[in-house]
């Protein structure tokens, strides 16, 4: 299914399911299974959910008590990613890491170290992204939301720390 349909299907779910579904997706995203594969899984559970509600059921019906136990448990039965997805992936985080730092760049002098810092950094935010968004899936914590600020901010400042650091020492 194309986005749009399964934003339209999800409207169709209670409000519970809905954000059953949607903690469903995050996990699966933040896992590094095959894209195809995923993509099937997640159209799967939705018909699923759709179906399970017209007999009444929710998520936990359907799914068991522990949706995150469940999905982990489906994520760990699935492909993974193959190399070529995760080499497209690091080659697209790398090619927006140069876009942003050419975009932003005032002086040419220093820009293959800004392009390296950068995406050194940015590749350690999307790894740490990823692992903690499949952690908080299905818990409901504002929690999560300061701690994910907190590493881009963290981030942010070390990335000109650093980036004063090395430029002191050449």
């Amino acid at each position: 299914m194309i986005y749009k349909e399964i934003e339209n299907l999800k409207l169709k779910l209670t409000k519970c399911n809905k954000q059953q579904f949607e903690e469903f997706c995050l996990y699966l995203s933040s896992s590094d299974l095959d894209a195809n594969k995923r993509n099937e899984i997640r159209d799967e559970i939705l018909d699923h959910l759709l179906e399970g509600e017209k007999e009444g059921k929710d998520f936990q019906d359907l799914f068991g008590q522990n949706p995150r136990d469940y999905t982990k448990q489906l994520v760990d039965q699935l492909p993974k990613s193959s190399i070529k997805e995760k080499l497209t992936f690091s080659f697209s985080l790398l090619t927006i890491s140069i876009i942003i730092i050419v975009g932003n760049s005032s002086n040419n002098s220093y820009l293959f170290m800004d392009v390296i810092l950068f995406s050194i950094l940015n590749g350690i935010v999307v790894f740490v992204f990823f692992k903690l968004t499949k952690r908080f899936a299905f818990k409901n914590s504002i929690l999560s939301i300061l701690i994910l600020t907190l590493i881009i901010q963290t981030a942010g400042i070390s990335y000109y720390f650093l980036k004063s650091f090395f430029i002191e020492i050449f």
